[in-house]
């Protein structure tokens, strides 16, 4: 499972550059990232059951990411 999300440069200065959440499980660590405004958040997982629980966390998070599973 491989998770990417990407916010394009806006004026603002970015509190975080890129997030690399390595074993992901429950998706926590991207979601914060996402929410503090990460430039780019990449989550991987090997375990089908995390990646299934990670995109559900996300969708309730209402957070919009793109997912490549491989």
């Amino acid at each position: 499972m491989f998770a990417r999300r990407r916010r394009r440069r806006s004026k603002r200065n970015w509190l975080l550059g890129r997030v690399l959440d390595v074993g992901t499980g429950t998706g926590i660590l991207a979601i914060v990232g996402a929410r503090l405004g990460a430039e780019s958040v990449d989550a991987v997982d090997i375990d089908p059951v995390a990646v299934q629980v990670a995109r559900q966390n996300v969708e309730h998070n209402g957070i919009a990411m793109s997912w490549k599973v491989g």
